[in-house]
C-alpha cells in the first residue's frame, strides 16, 4: 500500500559536526536546540512541496557540557501526495508528517557522520514536533498580530438602492 505523502529526494544544504571539548559525561543531558523549517508549496503542482530544515543542537551560545558534539545541519526535503489527495488531507499531513520524516533523514545523517568521531555515533533525540509546529505558528501570528489603534476610525457604509 502507498502513503499518501512521499519524500522524494532530499538535500544536505550545510554540515557542521564538531566535537564538544568541555564534554563531561552525566547521566541526565540536558541538550540546547534549534529547529526551524519552512513549508513551500510547488506553484506549479500543488501536491508538491519543499521544506527546509534547520537543526543546531549544542550551538550558538545554548551549550551543554554534557553533550558530545556540537551540532549544525541544514536539510531540504522535496515532498509529494499521492494524485487525488485531498486537500484537508494536504494540509493536516504536510507540517508533522513531513518534518518528522525530514528530522530522521537528518538523524541517520548525524549519526553516520558522528560514528567516525572521537565520542562514537551520536543519535540526534526524539522531538513533539507538534510542539514545535504550534509554537512556530503562535510566534508567527504574534509577529503579524496588529497592535491596538487608539485612534478611532469611522466604517464607510454602503449605498442602500431601491429595488
Amino acid at each position: 500500500m502507498q502513503t499518501l505523502l512521499n519524500i522524494d529526494d532530499y538535500r544536505v544544504d550545510h554540515i557542521e559536526i564538531s566535537t564538544n571539548s568541555d564534554y563531561k559525561k552525566s547521566d541526565v543531558a540536558t541538550v540546547p536546540f534549534d529547529i526551524n523549517f519552512d513549508i513551500k508549496r510547488n506553484k506549479d503542482n500543488p501536491l508538491a512541496f519543499l521544506i527546509p530544515m534547520s537543526i543546531q543542537f549544542n550551538a550558538n551560545g545554548g551549550i551543554s557540557p554534557s553533550i558530545e558534539y556540537h551540532i549544525n545541519l541544514a536539510i531540504t526535503g522535496y515532498f509529494s501526495f499521492l494524485e487525488g489527495t485531498s486537500e484537508e488531507a494536504v494540509n493536516k499531513m504536510i507540517a508533522p508528517n513531513g518534518l518528522s520524516i525530514l528530522y530522521g533523514v537528518a538523524r541517520g545523517v548525524v549519526a553516520q557522520v558522528t560514528g567516525n568521531c572521537k565520542y562514537g555515533k551520536y543519535i540526534l533525540p526524539t522531538l513533539n514536533f507538534m510542539e514545535i509546529i504550534e509554537n512556530k505558528f503562535k510566534k508567527l501570528n504574534s509577529e503579524k498580530a496588529p497592535t491596538p489603534s487608539k485612534k478611532k476610525t469611522s466604517v464607510p457604509q454602503k449605498n442602500k438602492k431601491a429595488a
